[in-house]
């Protein structure tokens, strides 16, 4: 099932459909008289880049360590906090762009309905109200008719005692146009009467640029804009004050966008300088006004047809199905939809926890790049493309800019070190000052295991050898940061800071997943050396002494049971719910591929066709009541991919070859455990 409808309208934020192309992101909510569109931009943060390593850390780390050995807690802490808090404590976070207020009337009801500037409802009664979001078109849809006592227009006034219009409304957000549109079209013509406004706290300056644009322009923080301007048939077009005023239209199109100064190169290379915000924003204004001049001037139908072709080819490039439950396919499919929608060619940036949906009030630690959380499943085929790559590839150079100094600067060792989240700057400096979290230096481990996940799926060599030197660096900074006791062949990651334990929060034993991470970055760098040619480099050698020091297994994660309501639906849960169907990772050169291995409540039988797996093959699987049905795997003509397989089903493996790009796997398991 790919369409999600409701019959009542989004009350709130929460209850509105969310729209996005990557880069921009919009969610629809509000009765039929009144609508607000929430919107978003991935490159607006609170501020520039500011150098926030305390610059007392490394004169102090050797000191932190001898108060952890002689069990002198508290003054381990009391350092840890002077020394290593960031200055200032906190990095700049995403920020939501305001919203965009639309008031409906009619010809016949003028005036506010009370204090706050919102009209009167137009509507003397709504009938057959529908809402509705197709997956697979990622457009929504909002209809209902209206029944009034009095005709809805001037116009059919005479010899008239009652009308009945049907309303309707489509909202996508555009890849190739890049910008949100709106189309509004009503059943009898001259039906359509609104007013339009940005609402924003933090605004500059509001004001209209021609009849039929607005624009609102903010410089707190990264400076942006959000601008609007409408197309309609019949009727007019107006502005006042700040206001767009469309009265009389058989229908309208309202084209929305929102630009900021981090998409001027120039601005990004000086971020740490200070630069006039009116230039800036004039240069946002400039460039959201082209983009919707060249949008506005184009036919409604095709755009929207060069819409869905655009997302649908991303969309359709895989499918998932699950029998006799509705509910459970439709929730997989959203979790598919909200990740196509915040990760496309236009993204810069790593996904956010809730990517482009931020009603602006969030909690604070929800609202940067949390490295934990990178889902690997983003470097699946209907995601991965060389737009993606060449931004992924340029965010790591920025990020290990700043990593490598953190290393230096805070604890006196060479590599790089990034703490737990980061954000638009790739700032690596502890956040915040919580003595259980803040200071955690594992992020490079995580954003690493990103690197190699993309490798992992496309096995593409030349990016491998493009990043190599990070990777590396994250290891050299573990390699020299843990504690070895050589008596004991004992790895200590110390100091590590976590819940409090005995009489502090520092202790020095083995923490499981830290090593357990530790160990499958190394021995996952070790394979990608071997694989790029660089198997005797004098570092990779230390990498592989260390390893055999840590002397513990690489943790085997399974799916985490997930329940499926559509109001809990978010990208970073497709992962866990197609590895329960499917999972893969490479060991030893060979694609380890796990069938069925911890499938969620409701998610017994079904089928997927084409879905991504690590070695770049694709994989089609049919089961019922938990039993494979039919399964093969297959790769992509003139791609790389990794041929020897391992094949995991029912606690036990099967080993095989891809050969020709094609494999049976009913071929390579026993009849018995098929039946």
């Amino acid at each position: 099932m790919s369409v999600i409808k409701k019959e009542s309208p989004a009350e709130s934020f929460e209850e509105g459909f969310a729209l996005g192309n990557g880069r921009l992101g919009v969610k629809v909510y509000g009765s039929p008289s009144h609508k607000i569109f929430s919107l978003n931009e991935e490159s607006i943060w609170s501020q520039d880049f500011v150098n926030r390593n305390n610059p007392s850390g490394s004169k102090n780390f050797n000191k932190i360590k001898k108060y952890i050995q002689l069990n002198q807690f508290s003054e381990a802490q009391e350092l840890v906090f002077e020394s290593l808090s960031s200055t200032p404590k906190s990095m700049s976070y995403f920020k939501n762009a305001g919203e965009l207020h639309i008031d409906f009337y009619n010809a016949e009801n003028y005036g506010l309905e009370n204090f706050n500037g919102v009209r009167k409802n137009p509507y003397g009664s709504i009938q057959n109200y529908s809402r509705e979001l197709d997956l697979s078109t990622a457009i929504e849809t909002t209809s209902f008719t209206s029944e009034s006592s009095s005709p809805s227009t001037a116009d059919f006034s005479e010899n008239s005692t009652g009308s009945s219009i049907n309303f309707t409304q489509e909202t996508f957000v555009s890849v190739s146009q890049d910008v949100v549109v709106v189309h509004i079209s009503a059943s009898i013509p001259k039906s359509i009467f609104l007013r339009a406004r940005f609402e924003n706290d933090e605004a500059y300056k509001a004001y209209a640029c021609s009849d039929d644009t607005v624009v609102l322009q903010s410089k707190n923080g990264i400076p942006y804009v959000t601008m609007i301007s409408a197309v309609t048939s019949g009727g007019k077009v107006s502005t006042c004050g700040d206001n767009l005023i469309v009265e009389n239209a058989d229908d309208v199109v309202l084209y929305i966008d929102v630009e900021s100064a981090y998409r001027k190169m120039a601005y990004r290379r000086r971020a740490f300088k200070r630069t006039k915000s009116e230039s800036l924003l004039n240069w946002c204004t400039d460039l959201a006004l082209k983009k919707l001049c060249f949008a506005s001037s184009g036919v409604y139908t095709n755009i929207k047809n060069e819409h869905i072709r655009d997302y649908s080819s991303v969309f359709e490039k895989n499918s998932i199905h699950i029998e006799n439950n509705e509910d459970s396919e439709t929730f997989l499919n959203l979790c598919k939809y909200l990740l196509i929608s915040s990760h496309t060619k236009k993204s810069v940036l790593p996904p956010l926890p809730k990517s482009l949906w931020y009603k602006g009030d969030e909690d604070y630690g929800e609202r940067k790049i949390n490295l934990g959380k990178l889902p690997s499943v983003l470097f699946t085929d209907f995601i991965a493309s060389e737009d993606e790559e060449k931004h992924l590839i340029n965010f790591t150079k920025l990020l290990f800019n700043h990593a490598t100094l953190s290393a230096s600067s805070l604890y006196d060792l060479p590599g790089a070190v990034i703490h737990s989240a980061t954000n638009i700057w790739g700032d690596s400096a502890p956040d915040g000052n919580d003595l259980r979290c803040s200071f955690k230096n594992i992020g490079a481990l995580y954003f690493a295991e990103y690197l190699l996940d993309y490798y992992d799926f496309t096995q593409n060599k030349e990016f491998l050898k493009k990043v190599f030197k990070y990777l590396k660096a994250v290891c050299k900074f573990i390699e020299a940061y843990v504690t070895v006791e050589e008596n004991k062949e004992t790895v200590y990651f110390s100091p590590y800071f976590c819940e409090c334990k005995k009489d502090g929060l520092f202790f020095q034993e083995q923490n499981p997943s830290v090593l357990n991470l530790i160990a499958s970055v190394f021995s996952r760098v070790i394979e990608a050396a071997e694989n790029i040619g660089k198997e005797t480099d004098i570092d990779i050698i230390g990498y592989k002494h260390l390893l055999l020091k840590m002397n513990c297994e690489k943790l085997n994660e399974k799916a985490k049971s997930v329940k499926t309501s559509l109001e809990n639906a978010d990208y970073s849960l497709f992962c866990p719910l197609l590895e329960g169907i499917v999972s893969s990772k490479i060991v030893n050169h060979r694609v380890e591929i796990s069938l069925l291995e911890n499938l969620a409540k409701g998610f017994e039988s079904g089928n997927i066709q084409s879905v991504q797996l690590r070695g770049n093959i694709f994989i089609n699987l049919l089961w019922t009541n938990g039993v494979i049905k039919e399964a093969s795997v297959f790769t992509k003509s003139g791609r790389p991919y990794i041929e020897e397989i391992t094949l995991c089903y029912k606690d036990k493996s099967y080993k095989a070859r891809v050969k020709d790009g094609f494999l049976d796997l009913l071929n390579v398991l026993p009849s018995t455990v098929t039946e």
